[in-house]
C-alpha cells in the first residue's frame, strides 16, 4: 500500500490533509475511544475526588499503551458477570423481577457497602454479598435499573461524538484503501486502539459509567448472621484491571480473540516505507512479537498462580513483560518519529466524489 516514491517531512494543509491534520484525527479518535470505552469501578470510600480523576486519567493513559489489555479485561469482567446472573438468579425485593445484567455489573463494580455501625461502612467481596443477600440476612437492595441509570454519568452526547469520529476515520481508512493512497503506522496504531475500544464499548454497554457513591445496605443480623462476620472484610475497593474470579483457559480464549487480530493490525504495516530500513525490521518484529507474546506472558502467569514455581519462571515472567512494554513503548515512538519521512501520498486527500456524486 505504501509505495518508496518521494518522500516528505512535515506538510502543511492548503492543498490536501497536512501533518497537522492527520495528527489532530489520529489523537482526537485516540481519545475519544480511551475516554468513553473505560468504565472505572467505584473509588475506595476515603478516595477523594482529585484522587479518582487521576486514577480515571491512569486507565486513559494505560488503555493507550495496552489497549489490548484493557479490551481482555472487559471481555473477562461480561464473563464473570453473566456468570453472577446464571448462578444466583436474585430478584428485586418488591417487583420480584430478576436482576438484570446491569444489577450484576453494578454489584461486581462495588456499587454497594454495609454500613456496620453508625459511622463505619465497609465494601465486602461481592460473592460474600451474595451470599448474605441470598441467606436473607441482608435485605436485598430496592433498586431498579432506571435507579442505576440515574446515577451512573453515562454521556450519551460524547460517545456518539466519539461513534462518529471513528466511523468516520475507519470510513477514511477504507477509502484510502481502495484509491491506493499510503497510510502511516501512527494510522495503523489508532485503529489497533479503534478496535480494542470497540471490543471493551461492547462488553460495558450495561455496566453503569463512572459511578462515584455507592449504595448503603443495612448491616447483617447479629445472632442470624454470626457465622458470616469473619467473612466481612472491607476490601476498599474492586479494582478495574483485576479480576479475583478469573478462569484462566476462559480467560486465554478470551485474549486469543483480542491479541491476535490487534497483532494483526500492526503487522498491515509490514511493507510500509520507513524512514530507514532498521525501522522497518524492528516494526515487523514488534507486530509480530505483540501477537504472539501475549498469550504465553498469560499462560506462565495463570501458571504460576496456581502452582507456584521456581523462582526462574518469575524471571522469565518479568523479563517477558518487560520485553512487552518496551515494544508498545517503541510502537508508540515510532508512530511519531516515522512521521519525519512518509510517502509524499500520504497527504494526498480522497476524492470523496466518487463515492458519493454530486447530483445537479
Amino acid at each position: 500500500m505504501n509505495s518508496t516514491a518521494e518522500k516528505v517531512g512535515w506538510t502543511t494543509e492548503p492543498g490536501g490533509r497536512g501533518t497537522v491534520g492527520l495528527l489532530w484525527s489520529c489523537f482526537a479518535t485516540i481519545f475519544l475511544c480511551t475516554w468513553s470505552a473505560v468504565h472505572p469501578n467505584l473509588p475506595a470510600l476515603s478516595d477523594s475526588p482529585w484522587k479518582t480523576f487521576r486514577r480515571k486519567i491512569g486507565y486513559m493513559l494505560f488503555c493507550i499503551v495496552a489497549p489490548e489489555w484493557t479490551a481482555t479485561n472487559a471481555l473477562e469482567d461480561f464473563r464473570v458477570v453473566n456468570m453472577f446472573k446464571r448462578k444466583y438468579k436474585l430478584r428485586h425485593p418488591v417487583s420480584k423481577r430478576r436482576w438484570s445484567l446491569k444489577h450484576y455489573y453494578f454489584l461486581e463494580m462495588g456499587g454497594y457497602v454495609i454500613q456496620t455501625d453508625q459511622m463505619h461502612r465497609i465494601r465486602i467481596d461481592s460473592l460474600v454479598l451474595i451470599e448474605l443477600i441470598r441467606d436473607g440476612i441482608i435485605e436485598a437492595p430496592e433498586l431498579e435499573d432506571e435507579d442505576i441509570d440515574d446515577r451512573s454519568k453515562a454521556n450519551w452526547f460524547t460517545k456518539f461524538i466519539a461513534l462518529l469520529q471513528v466511523t468516520y476515520f475507519i470510513a477514511q481508512l477504507l477509502a484510502r484503501a481502495i484509491d491506493q493512497l499510503p497510510i502511516t503506522t501512527l494510522e495503523l496504531f489508532t485503529l489497533g486502539i479503534v478496535f480494542c475500544a470497540l471490543v471493551t464499548y461492547a462488553s460495558f454497554w450495561q455496566k453503569p459509567f463512572d459511578v462515584n457513591r455507592p449504595v448503603v445496605l443495612r448491616p447483617p443480623n447479629a445472632h442470624e448472621g454470626g457465622r458470616h462476620h469473619d467473612s466481612l472484610k472491607d476490601v476498599g475497593r474492586t479494582h478495574l484491571l483485576q479480576s479475583p474470579y478469573a478462569n484462566g483457559y476462559i480467560t486465554w480464549l478470551l485474549s486469543l480473540l483480542v491479541f491476535v487480530p490487534f497483532g494483526a493490525v500492526h503487522m498491515i504495516g509490514w511493507n510500509f516505507s520507513f524512514p530507514s530500513a532498521a525501522e522497518r525490521w524492528l516494526w515487523r518484529a514488534a507486530s509480530v512479537f505483540c501477537m504472539a507474546a501475549p498469550m504465553p506472558i498469560l499462560a506462565l502467569t495463570d501458571y504460576l498462580e496456581r502452582h507456584p514455581g521456581p523462582k526462574y519462571a518469575d524471571w522469565v515472567l518479568g523479563v517477558g513483560t518487560t520485553l512487552y512494554i518496551v515494544v508498545r513503548a517503541y510502537l508508540c515512538v515510532e508512530m511519531l518519529v516515522g512521521l519525519r519521512a512518509v510517502p509524499a501520498g500520504v497527504y494526498r486527500t480522497v476524492d470523496w466524489t466518487e463515492y458519493f456524486p454530486a447530483f445537479g
